[in-house]
Formats: structure tokens, sequence, C-alpha cells
């Protein structure tokens, strides 16, 4: 059971309520784990509730309440500590919770909930998990309200957009514009909190994909910028070889099961599901790319580049070439990306 003494108190008190929201939960899954989630109280809920004590003590009940609901949600989701082998979510509940004890005592199915699901969603999705956490550690220093749940989730979406979840893009730069400027410049990871300088580096971002946060650029050159793909037998994406398409304003790619719609920039590159995603950037000419046999050229530049393979088809939006090869399931992608100056 749990060792945090206020958070044991608090189940001592209501514990045939508690018992009573378990056992519902083990209705719908006999073989719920007991232990495991002993585990989940013991290690993520009551030092959290510890941490919430310190700052608002009238708040503990309800904060145990609700923080003992999302551990049993995670539980039934196949979520829990394990013994000696720490996880995504242990430095979550460890680290960066406790941190925002202030968010969590205001708002804590809101905040434990959300933040969960976000560090599910970067592992699954391969993102740079360690690097989204980092951010937010920095993130909520700079925070003027520690109590300020909204841009903290927001800064934790433009976070993750640049910890690799391109599909995340549209939405983390629609919200990064109304972030209070010091939260701004810490997930771009940039030192000036100049709002000019700050709403330059968002616009060029939203005018080309392949942009970073820095304040100053030398010609472009044409170059590979990423890999998506692979054969769906070793944990790739398609089971037979496949071909891209440029439709509907989203490069496409589509193999013997279904289509993919492809997001990319200057942070990761990732094929989703839903084909609906909206694009944000504007348009360039389709015909600033051309491909002669294996070479790609981009003139505007004047850069080209040699292809490893015999070219099965290829795409370009405006911003990124999708290249697909007849030997191989994955999908190469090339962008003049602007260089930085030395």
């Amino acid at each position: 059971m749990p060792t945090a003494p206020i958070f044991q108190r608090v189940l001592n008190a209501d514990r045939e309520r508690f018992n009573q929201l378990f056992k519902l939960a083990r209705a719908t899954r006999p073989n719920l784990d007991g232990e495991a989630f002993g585990l989940s109280l013991r290690n993520w809920v009551g030092p959290l509730v510890e941490a919430v004590a310190e700052i608002d003590p009238d708040r503990v009940e309800l904060v145990s309440s609700e923080l003992y609901e999302v551990a049993l949600a995670l539980l039934l989701g196949g979520q829990a500590p394990l013994p000696d082998q720490p996880q995504l979510l242990d430095r979550l509940w460890t680290e960066l919770l406790p941190q925002l004890a202030d968010s969590v005592a205001l708002q804590p199915r809101r905040v434990a909930g959300a933040l969960s699901n976000a560090v599910l969603y970067l592992s699954g999705h391969r993102a740079r998990w360690p690097e989204w956490m980092d951010g937010m550690l920095e993130a909520q220093t700079e925070l003027e309200d520690p109590t300020d749940v909204d841009n903290l989730l927001a800064a934790g979406q433009l976070l993750a957009w640049r910890a690799g979840v391109a599909a995340f893009r549209r939405g983390a730069l629609e919200r990064a514009e109304s972030l209070p400027t010091r939260v701004l410049a810490a997930c771009l990871g940039w030192p000036s909190t100049d709002p000019e300088v700050l709403a330059g580096m968002l616009q060029r971002m939203r005018d080309d994909p392949w942009a970073e946060p820095l304040p100053a650029y030398g010609p472009p050159q044409l170059e590979e910028v990423g890999r998506v793909g692979g054969f769906l037998g070793l944990g790739g994406h398609f089971l037979s070889l496949p071909i891209i398409v440029f439709d509907r304003g989203r490069l496409r790619l589509v193999d013997a099961q279904g289509e993919h719609a492809l997001c990319a920039d200057s942070y990761g590159a990732q094929l989703v599901a839903d084909g609906d995603i909206p694009v944000l950037q504007k348009a360039q000419s389709v015909k600033d790319l051309r491909l002669s046999k294996q070479r790609l050229k981009h003139a505007p530049s004047g850069s080209q580049l040699e292809l490893p393979g015999r070219v099965r088809s290829w795409a370009f939006d405006g911003h990124t070439a999708a290249v697909c090869l007849d030997s191989s399931y994955w999908v190469r992608l090339y962008a003049c990306r602007p260089q930085l100056r030395s």
C-alpha cells in the first residue's frame, strides 16, 4: 500500500468508495492486477498527493480521488509501474508532475490525464519523448502563474511537435501565438524574449516547414531530410511497396492496405491514417523541382542530388519531395532546407 502518510489517511477515511472503484474496474477486466495498482498508488499517486499537500492542503481529498481514478484508467490501459524497470510514465509522475503541483492541485484529472496521454502518444509514435519532458520542465519554470493549465498544455503541444510529432504542426503553431513570450522562447529553445523576434520565427515556420527557429539563414540547398515507412512485418507501415501521390494539398502514400497522409517538417516525419489533416504552409510552385532519370534538381537554388536507385513514384508538394524506389519499402524525403550562415 502507499507509504505517503497524507494520501494513506485519505484512502483510510474513504476506503469503501476507493475499493468500490477498483471492484467496478475489475468487473470489466477480471484479470486486473491489484499488486500493479498498488505500485501505481505507491510510486505515482502518493508522492504527488504529498507534493500538492505542501502547497494546498485543502484540496488533498479532491486531488487524491481524481489521481486515483487517473491511475486506475492507466491500469485499465495496461500502464503501471514495473518493479526495477522504470518506464516512460515513471519520469512523468515522479519528476514533472511534482514540479507542476500548483496546476495538479487546480485540475488534477486534466493535468495528470492529459500529460500521461501525451507521454504514451509520444512513445507510441517514436517521438523524442525525453526531449519533450526536458522541455516541459523548462517551460513550466517560465509560467508567471503556476496554475496556468491552458498555457502549460499549449506548451506541451508545441514541444511535442518539436519532439517529432509532425502531425501536431498546425495546432502547435496556432496555439503558440497566444503563449507568453518567455514560455514561447523556452519552447523554441531561443534565448530572446523579444516579441517581434519570436513572431518572425513563427512566421518563417508557418511559411516553410523546413525552417527552424533561428534568426539568419544562408542560401537553401537540396538535401535528404528523412525517411518514413518500412515493411509492416518489421515494424513499419507498408504491406507492399508504396506509391506516392500529391492529392488534395497533401502527399499521400498508398499500398495494398490503404492510404496514409504524410506530415513532415524540420522536426520529424510521420505517417497518419487520417487523410484529411489540414495543410498548413504556403504553396510553392511544384515546377521548382524536377526529376531527370535518378537526379533531383531544384531550379531556384541550383542544387541537385543523385538518388540511390530506380524511382517507382515520386511527388512534390512545393516544400517536400517524397520518393519511392523500386527496391525499398522506405520513402525518402527531400527538401530545399535553408542553411545556417557560418
